[in-house]
């Protein structure tokens, strides 16, 4: 229910300017910054978990295991070249940036 509420503040707070304006790259690149911001908010927690747990195995020193781990949830590759999305992009803020950038890439396509 909470991120229900922010998402309708974030329309309503961007929604005027989406409508009477085209979206700029700036725009969709503060989105963008928000939801990596967001998104490293969510993973520092669980990355430093992750380091935790390897340094208690007692294979690693801390250093090889934040080193490992530093990448955590971000996007990967797969071995034939397919991606591997990483986490947290459903978040309220990832989602603007998303939306924004796909109505960007549609004004443009309509030029």
């Amino acid at each position: 229910m909470r991120a229900s509420a922010f998402v309708m503040g974030l329309i309503l707070s961007l929604g005027p300017a989406y409508a009477a304006e085209p979206i700029t790259l700036e725009q969709v690149h503060a989105l963008d910054q928000r939801c990596e911001a967001a998104r490293t908010a969510k993973l520092e927690p669980i990355r430093a978990r992750k380091v935790d747990q390897c340094v208690a195995k007692g294979n690693r020193s801390r250093e090889e295991c934040a080193t490992f781990f530093s990448t955590y949830g971000d996007n990967s590759s797969r071995v034939r070249g397919g991606v591997v999305r990483g986490s947290f992009y459903d978040l309220p803020q990832c989602v603007a940036a998303r939306n924004a950038l796909r109505k960007m890439q549609a004004a443009q396509a309509n030029q």
